[in-house]
């Protein structure tokens, strides 16, 4: 909102993305875009200024919400991890837990999934690891309420000033398929290629995040196969050991407990480690693919001029009903305010 005082005096306070013209004649005359206009005191630059001073406060509440963003931290994954080994050491008992632990079927389960993980995926996937740790621990960055009112913002000012008037926005926009999406509309690309070239890079995207969760799918199906391996193993040497003559079958108990261990290491690394991590990565992946869609939607809405509020409510439908309400609400409330400062 800007505030400016008509000739008369009184205090007039109006939306300025809904203004479409300001000149000075030699009173201000401000006409908007329902075709009204109002002649003020102040002057185009004093105007200006406090657009200016809208702009740099939105710029740095924003600065402020990526910050905070960027410093979510999303513990779950490895809180559960935690947590079931807790649990399982529990059932065992502090007591009796040097039974469950034995090196050599620890190298045979945890050698021999990464070991065939390894086999299985070139060495470009192998090192984005770390990346996908990142991921983990990393909240949830895709905020599509906060995407849908970006997208909006951008229509307002392309209906208001065109579509090459977004090409000085895509100028401050951070995100490479945010600002290329921008780009490709102010080219005026045709629409059917822009939204072809946007799905392609997302399908590429989504086979990517689908090689990464899939690594972790893969070790966990290794890890119990290699538990039954050296579940095997075990029992031949067992086998292979056993001399009644000489007392062997006293220590059957003992060399079957090793045998089991095996399996029981696999199982663990398997559902206390893996899935849950694969499972994260496929729950981010498809964060993103909705956040991605959302974006393209709402570029090819732009591009076709379509009215910011019909724009909104197309792209809510992605959404929770409940955040649809509150954005609804939220706009509701802020239009009914605008208007009443008018009135006065």
């Amino acid at each position: 909102m800007i505030c400016v005082e008509r000739l008369n005096g009184e205090i007039l306070y109006l939306n300025w993305l809904q203004v479409e013209l300001i000149e000075q004649i030699p009173e201000t005359k401000i006409r908007m875009m329902n075709g009204d206009y109002y002649l003020v005191k102040d002057s185009v630059e004093s105007i200006k200024d406090q657009v200016t001073g809208f702009f740099q406060r939105c710029v740095s509440i924003k600065k402020e919400e990526q910050i905070k963003e960027e410093k979510q931290v999303d513990p779950t994954t490895l809180l559960g991890i935690i947590l079931g080994f807790a649990l399982i050491v529990n059932g065992i008992g502090f007591a009796k837990i040097g039974n469950f632990i034995d090196i050599p079927s620890m190298v045979i389960v945890i050698g021999g999934a990464l070991s065939a993980t390894l086999s299985s995926y070139p060495l470009g996937i192998l090192k984005d690891i770390p990346k996908h740790f990142a991921v983990l621990i990393r909240g949830n960055r895709y905020n599509i309420p906060k995407l849908i009112e970006q997208l909006v913002d951008l229509g307002t000012i392309a209906r208001q000033s065109g579509l090459l008037a977004l090409e000085d926005k895509a100028a401050e926009i951070k995100d490479p398929f945010f600002k290329q999406s921008v780009l490709m509309i102010v080219d005026a690309n045709d629409p059917d290629k822009v939204r072809l070239v946007l799905e392609r890079e997302l399908d590429n995207m989504m086979v990517r995040h689908d090689q990464a969760a899939g690594l972790y799918e893969k070790a966990a199906s290794y890890a119990p196969s290699f538990g039954m391996i050296g579940t095997l193993i075990g029992l031949i040497n067992m086998l292979k050991g056993m001399n009644m003559d000489a007392g062997g079958s006293s220590t059957i108990g003992s060399d079957m407990s090793i045998a089991l261990i095996t399996t029981f290491y696999g199982c663990i690394l398997a559902n206390v480690i893996f899935n849950p991590i694969a499972k994260k990565l496929r729950i981010r992946q498809d964060e993103e693919e909705l956040y991605c869609a959302t974006f393209i939607e709402g570029i090819i809405a732009i591009q076709a001029g379509e009215n910011p509020k019909y724009l909104r409510e197309h792209l809510l439908a992605s959404i929770k009903q409940s955040q649809q309400q509150k954005i609804l609400a939220k706009t509701e409330g802020g239009d009914s305010q605008g208007k009443e400062q008018e009135d006065k």
